[in-house]
């Protein structure tokens, strides 16, 4: 059997809410960074097709080799696109990681402070 002490304790917990709170906010922060992250993921994916479907629509897709070799300034637009495509993934990329990084600090935060107060009010009982 438990002792009276321990399941008085035990309910107490059980009825405590100022965690539950804290860590509703730090799962509401994980879950939005990560559909940030899968949005901007994807729309620079949808932007790199984008890219690639004008470079083909240049000849640059390999087949048409005579228009892009002949036309020196096809060949200089379709290089400063693909540099731009390169150049757009890479900052989603890092935007993209900076955000998630900083959620998982914040949700770190509120968990911290969560148990930290769990605990506090758990040595008070």
């Amino acid at each position: 059997m438990v002792s009276p002490r321990v399941r008085n304790a035990l309910i107490r917990l059980w009825r405590c809410s100022r965690g539950v709170t804290s860590l509703e906010y730090a799962l509401m922060a994980a879950i939005i960074s990560t559909a940030t992250v899968t949005t901007v993921i994807s729309v620079g994916q949808r932007l790199d097709n984008t890219f690639r479907y004008t470079l083909a629509a240049f000849g640059d897709d390999g087949e048409d080799e005579a228009v892009t070799k002949e036309d020196p300034a096809v060949e200089k637009v379709a290089a400063k696109v693909e540099k731009e495509t390169a150049k757009a993934a890479a900052a989603a990329e890092k935007a993209a990681a900076k955000e998630a990084a900083e959620a998982e600090k914040e949700a770190a935060k509120a968990a911290a402070k969560a148990a930290k107060e769990a605990a506090k009010k758990g040595g008070k009982g």
